[in-house]
């Protein structure tokens, strides 16, 4: 029962193993400045993409892992280029930033570091 493929992937033409990894397991490329964290949690999520091969959900798991990952990577350049990841609510209360607010933060770091070249 555990080791039986997914049907679901038939509907994709893939009928071995080597097919399926083929097709849908992503390996990661890394340069060597990504931290080893990132690099470490990608190999879950291989995992988790290689094993979904034999029920399909786990490929929805390795989705939100990397989803987590990203956040994570984000979050790295930002202390590495300091920008601060958390905020001071109305209330006083510690608040984390939004995803989006942090990338929009480095985005406008960059855009400040390129131009500063140019001069």
């Amino acid at each position: 029962m555990y080791y039986k493929p997914d049907e679901i992937w038939s509907i994709y033409k893939v009928k071995t193993r080597k097919d399926y990894v083929e097709q849908f397991v992503l390996k990661g490329n890394f340069h060597s400045s990504v931290p080893p964290e990132i690099k470490k949690s990608y190999e879950t999520v291989e995992f988790l993409m290689a094993h979904s091969y034999y029920h399909w959900q786990m490929y929805d798991e390795a989705l939100k892992k990397l989803l987590g990952i990203f956040e994570m990577a984000v979050k790295l350049k930002c202390k590495i280029e300091d920008i601060e990841i958390t905020y001071i609510d109305k209330k006083g209360k510690k608040r984390n930033k939004d995803l989006s607010v942090l990338i929009d933060q480095l985005s406008k770091n960059r855009k400040r570091i390129y131009s500063m070249k140019s001069i």
